[in-house]
């Protein structure tokens, strides 16, 4: 990608993008800060402060405390200067969200889908799911600086292209391009985990953190890095696949076609199949009567539920999944020694601490003590609304980039600077 040439417009960018990133980080924060922390002088601070007020992408929230003097006026980011949409796309659903540039939720839209209905079904109802939450909230497309979307398997965030996601049974879709052509705005697409990642490290239990592993765990296993405070996509764009680790390569067959993955020893599948062996070991179990005289298979609702109520069988199945997870994870301690690791996830946010603690226990087993010992294993704190504002956080990432690289003609970028144009 081709810098831009130093010239008098490029410096007043960056200056305009560096006083608007300090703000998002510090908030509410003064002039006279904002010229301290960014380094360059009061005037220039005030004129760029100045303007962006008047386009309404500031606003003036009270003052500070001040000891003697003038008490310094206190600046935030208007929240509603502008909308992102972000959209979880999911084996079975569709989960549209209008987001403000904070990433906060302000109106969703649900949409049940079936994978088997083909690609084409799927986007149209993303399409018309996109269309409806406008609607609800009566925001003009115009407010909308861009579209995010998140979903399963390999994604190319450039072209946009869904690579490879056999949940979805996608190969080579190229979403971006469909979605753009059809709504008339800029559309950003990256894997979920990525999402998940870049939320949590934004808005929930990674804030602060420099080094992060985000980790999700339910129908798949996925994870985002973040390194030096920025999502790591790797050389081709493909990091993070931490799910199909093998960590035994005789081990159960994993949904990718491998053996052994992590992802074959603690998603839901697995830990469905781990009580149902856990069961033979424990016949006095609950899950042995759902097996034996139930009319149906169990779910790891019923494996959590029974865990809950303190069934043997179905406590020692979390642990096995979670020991297995723990033990994927000291792997990815050892390589990238993170500060901190946020597991999220359905399985998470139901089974808590049951799946959790053999965690922990796992990585502490297996990785470098003197590396196990400094890091934070954490539950997420954004709830099923990760994915959804890491949809929006991949466009605002985007939008707040500082603008040194020259605009692709094949890849036009949006950013602050041409919102404000």
């Amino acid at each position: 990608m081709k810098m831009r040439q130093g010239t008098k417009r490029l410096m007043r960018d960056l200056n305009v993008s560096t006083i608007v990133n300090l703000i998002r980080r510090h908030e509410p924060i003064s002039r006279a800060e904002l010229a301290e922390r960014a380094r360059l002088g009061k005037s220039t601070v005030t004129g760029i402060v100045n303007g962006l007020i008047r386009d309404g992408f500031l606003v003036e929230v009270g003052n500070a405390e001040a000891g003697v003097g003038r008490p310094p006026v206190l600046l935030k980011l208007n929240s509603q200067a502008r909308y992102t949409v972000g959209v979880k796309l999911a084996p079975t659903a569709i989960i549209t969200a209008l987001t403000d540039l904070y990433a906060h939720v302000v109106q969703r839209v649900e949409q049940e889908i079936h994978p088997e209905a083909g690609s084409a079904a799927i986007i149209e109802a993303l399409v018309g799911g996109i269309h409806e939450v406008l609607r609800r909230q009566k925001v003009k497309q115009a407010e909308v600086i861009g579209i995010g979307v998140v979903l399963p398997g390999l994604v190319d965030p450039r072209t946009g292209v869904s690579l490879s996601s056999y949940f979805l049974n996608w190969r080579d879709i190229p979403l971006k391009a469909v979605l753009e052509k059809e709504l008339g705005l800029p559309v950003f697409i990256d894997n979920d985990a990525n999402g998940f990642a870049l939320a949590e490290h934004w808005y929930g239990a990674g804030q602060g953190s420099v080094n992060m592993l985000g980790v999700t765990v339910g129908i798949g296993i996925g994870s985002g890095i973040i390194i030096g405070g920025q999502l790591y996509r790797g050389g081709s764009k493909g990091a993070g696949e931490f799910g199909h680790i093998t960590i035994d390569p005789n081990g159960p067959r994993c949904a990718c076609g491998n053996r052994g993955c992590v992802e074959a020893f603690a998603s839901d599948a697995a830990i469905v199949r781990l009580a149902r062996e856990a069961a033979d070991q424990f016949p006095g179990s609950v899950l042995v009567g759902l097996l034996v005289g139930g009319n149906r298979d169990i779910t790891r609702d019923d494996v959590v539920a029974a865990a809950r109520q303190g069934d043997r069988a179905a406590r020692h199945a979390l642990a096995e999944a979670g020991r297995y997870l723990g033990v994927g994870l000291a792997n990815a301690v050892n390589l990238l020694n993170p500060d901190r690791i946020v597991i999220g996830g359905e399985a998470v946010a139901q089974a808590g601490d049951l799946l959790l603690d053999p965690v922990r226990q796992g990585l502490r087993e297996r990785a470098f003590s003197v590396l196990a010992d400094d890091i934070r294993v954490v539950p997420a704190t954004l709830g099923a609304d990760a994915w959804l504002i890491g949809a929006a956080t991949v466009v605002l990432e985007e939008v707040f980039k500082p603008p040194i690289y020259a605009e692709d003609e094949d890849q036009p970028r949006v950013n602050l600077v041409s919102l404000l144009e």
